[in-house]
């Protein structure tokens, strides 16, 4: 009853869970199908859908995590939730996930990164450089997102509803992110005017 959805869109591997109850004699079933760019959560009679954008950075020489030493290359992922129409749903706050779901900072979207947790798995360490790169890399996969939403019929009037808010954030550790994201959106063409063009914030009424 605890696994989480979700936790099938960063598993590259594993593509369907089935756990089956013989005292009950019943199975739950979780699957994931891909098409056209969208990703598609079948938990039992239940439908979730996702638009996932991943990016791959390399370790800068200046992050020496003794505890990540032999990894040269990391992956960010954010997972941004639709309804079935593929239109935002931003009705929920959404997990921050390492691998597995930590905890809801106030985001909209996922974020699934290589973490660094305590023990106790319930929170993100704080004042640790290797997730400060990780925060910070964050920042260039949401713009990342913008650009391709940009290009999405259903998502490009509306993908400014997955924009955090600072109010929303809970941790200040995340609150850099909101920041930078407005910070670079305003030299990003990211409004779409009534002639239908991309513009710059600054250039529109």
């Amino acid at each position: 009853e605890e696994i989480h959805p979700s936790l099938l869109l960063f598993l590259r591997k594993l593509k369907v869970i089935e756990v089956e109850e013989k005292d009950e004699n019943k199975v739950k079933r979780i699957e994931l199908h891909e098409k056209d760019g969208m990703v598609e959560i079948v938990n039992d009679e239940c439908k979730s859908y996702w638009k996932v954008i991943k990016k791959s950075f390399k370790i800068p020489q200046n992050i020496d995590e003794e505890r990540r030493k032999d990894i040269s290359e990391t992956e960010v992922i954010l997972a941004f939730p639709l309804k079935e129409d593929y239109f935002p749903d931003t009705s929920n706050e959404q997990f921050i996930f390492a691998y597995l779901p930590v905890r809801k900072y106030g985001f909209k979207f996922i974020i699934q990164a290589d973490f660094l947790l305590p023990i106790t798995r319930e929170d993100i360490i704080k004042d640790n450089k290797w997730n400060e790169w990780l925060r910070d890399s964050t920042i260039e996969v949401f713009l990342d997102a913008v650009r391709e939403f940009k290009n999405d019929e259903n998502l490009k009037y509306s993908f400014y509803n997955y924009l955090p808010l600072k109010e929303e954030i809970k941790d200040d550790f995340f609150l850099l992110i909101v920041e930078k994201i407005y910070e670079k959106l305003k030299e990003e063409a990211c409004i779409l005017t009534e002639a239908n063009k991309w513009k710059r914030p600054s250039e529109v009424l």
